[in-house]
């Protein structure tokens, strides 16, 4: 079975986001620490090839680049939906 962008279709095309939240009024120290240790977790060539071996691709950015990777999903997704034409279930 060829995937969506085989058949033609590139922009069905999708990648995992999966990343770290926390609260709205995290305090800024909480938050340079939690990316300073996810950071240097995954910097390490041995937790990086174990992510690789598992199918996933691991990719370091700052919480605006990761807010900007989920907005451009959802953007996709939205406009995917509108030409779909479907709506919610009444």
């Amino acid at each position: 079975m060829p995937t969506a962008a085989e058949a033609g279709y590139p922009e069905l095309t999708f990648d995992s986001v999966v990343g770290f939240f926390g609260w709205r009024d995290m305090a800024p120290e909480i938050k340079t620490r939690i990316i300073s240790d996810v950071t240097a977790i995954a910097s390490e060539p041995a937790f990086r090839a174990r992510l690789v071996n598992a199918g996933t691709i691991p990719r370091i950015g700052t919480p605006a680049e990761y807010a900007a990777l989920i907005e451009e999903q959802r953007i996709k997704l939205a406009k995917i939906h509108q030409a779909s034409g479907m709506k919610p279930p009444q």
